[in-house]
């Protein structure tokens, strides 16, 4: 058996010293449709796409020295490896794919999603009133919603564009769509009540 280990999105992951919010908004825009399938897939995307949107940003992955098959809860880590396996039988090579990656970088849930990897590392910013969120926000940027009914935040985006008048438009997995701040506000009312947003400043 020959494998080999391949890290997802080496090939479109830019070379940059800072953050480009434009190249993760631009990855945000080709793949929030069509998944890129270099890349795993969840049946709840939503913060898998927005770490890729945000490694296409120009983020580092942090990688541990041992890294297991399948999801490893641990705070310290954001990273998805894909591990590419051949194996060889009567001269017919097949080839099969594994997965290791971090629930901070697949998963919004409390203690080991998202946030709790990149909190201390970049700027984060929480309000219910959607212009102080759309004053704050820069293209590039990562935003997490938890509705009123929720314990815990629910929903990743990323904000693909942002117009003149100050509206951002939001793009995501899961339901694979892109809305501005004020038609996914309208939508996404769990419970009925008002959401809380919470602006990752990836530019920052």
């Amino acid at each position: 058996m020959l494998a080999c280990l391949t890290v997802c999105m080496v090939v479109f992951a830019p070379s940059v010293s800072a953050y480009d919010g434009s190249a993760a908004a631009k990855y945000a825009k080709k793949y929030y449709k069509n998944y890129n399938s270099a890349c795993n897939k969840w049946s709840s995307d939503c913060t898998n796409f927005a770490s890729q949107c945000v490694f296409a940003g120009g983020e580092s992955m942090k990688i541990p020295s041992t890294v297991e098959i399948g999801v490893t809860t641990d705070k310290r880590y954001w990273y998805s490896i894909r591990y590419q396996i051949k194996t060889s039988s009567w001269g017919t090579t097949k080839t099969t794919y594994k997965w290791a990656e971090s629930s901070t970088w697949i998963r919004v849930s409390k203690n080991q999603g998202f946030y709790c990897y990149w909190k201390g590392k970049k700027t984060t910013y929480t309000s219910k009133n959607l212009d102080a969120i759309r004053k704050r926000a820069k293209v590039g940027d990562v935003i997490q919603v938890r509705g009123q009914d929720e314990s815990y935040k629910g929903h990743s985006m990323v904000v693909g564009s942002k117009s003149s008048s100050g509206e951002i438009t939001l793009y995501y997995h899961t339901e694979d769509k892109h809305k501005t701040l004020e038609e996914f506000d309208k939508d996404y009312r769990k419970g009925g009540g008002t959401n809380t947003y919470t602006l990752y400043s990836m530019n920052s």
